[in-house]
């Protein structure tokens, strides 16, 4: 059957307010900011830390941080896979990450990801997934969260990531 107006726009109503409630995840989302899935489990919280335990979304290269991400179900879950995206905010993916859980997940919990910041000067969204492992259905998708600014302190390579290297002049 074909939806009627009143239920498409019940229905476009309930995503706008679906997507409005990433504001009380996260204290850097940004407008525009997207979640879809069945929501069994969720995200609560998420914040990005520096070194002192200071939430931020100014990153730097090469200095560390940590990604606190806090969940809660709806239903007794096993077998899921926690995953974080990095994308230039041109479009270009350029880190992805997870973690699986085969056990069975507590009814709140928190996933955290600790790294050092491999991206070079530019701006950035951040998008995360919970998804069972035998890929049906997302548990919850979550697109552009936030923006993250990087900054390089000393600005030699281009592009959106570093290398470790080393630079040799033979006579």
């Amino acid at each position: 059957e074909k939806e009627s107006d009143k239920e498409k726009i019940k229905k476009q109503h309930q995503e706008i307010l679906y997507n409005e409630s990433l504001k009380d995840i996260c204290h850097f989302y940004q407008p525009g900011a997207r979640r879809k899935g069945n929501g069994r489990v969720h995200y609560t919280s998420i914040v990005l830390e520096n070194e002192k335990g200071e939430e931020t979304n100014q990153l730097y290269t090469d200095k560390n941080y940590r990604l606190k991400l806090c969940f809660a179900l709806k239903e007794k879950t096993e077998n899921v896979r926690f995953v974080i995206g990095i994308t230039r905010t041109d479009g270009i993916y350029c880190y992805g990450a997870y973690v699986e859980e085969e056990t069975a997940l507590p009814e709140k919990g928190e996933v955290v990801f600790d790294f050092k910041n491999a991206l070079l000067k530019g701006e950035y969204v951040l998008d995360l997934w919970i998804e069972p492992l035998n890929g049906e259905e997302a548990y919850e998708s979550i697109y552009s969260l936030m923006q993250i600014n990087v900054d390089t302190e000393v600005y030699f390579e281009r592009g959106f990531m570093t290398m470790q290297h080393s630079w040799k002049l033979y006579d």
